[in-house]
C-alpha cells in the first residue's frame, strides 16, 4: 500500500471572483497515512481569531514542482 498524504486546511474567508463565490484556504499542517492505515498529524500552525471554530478540512496532497 502506498503512503498517502493530505493537507490540513482551514476555510479562512470567502470571496467573489468572476461572479462566483470561492473559498480562500490556508494550510496549517499535514496528515500522513502509513501502509497499515494508521494516521499521524503534523500541525504547523493554528488559526487565531473569531472565525476559527476548531474545524479543519483535509485535501489529498498535490505534489508541487519542488517535490520529487
Amino acid at each position: 500500500m502506498e503512503k498517502r498524504k493530505f493537507d490540513i486546511k482551514f476555510a479562512a474567508r470567502e470571496y467573489e471572483s468572476q461572479g462566483k463565490k470561492k473559498t480562500y484556504w490556508t494550510t496549517h499542517g499535514t496528515l500522513f497515512v502509513n501502509e497499515a492505515g494508521r494516521m499521524s498529524i503534523k500541525m504547523d500552525s493554528i488559526p487565531q481569531g473569531k472565525i476559527y471554530d476548531g474545524w479543519f478540512q483535509c485535501f489529498e496532497h498535490e505534489k508541487s514542482n519542488e517535490e520529487f
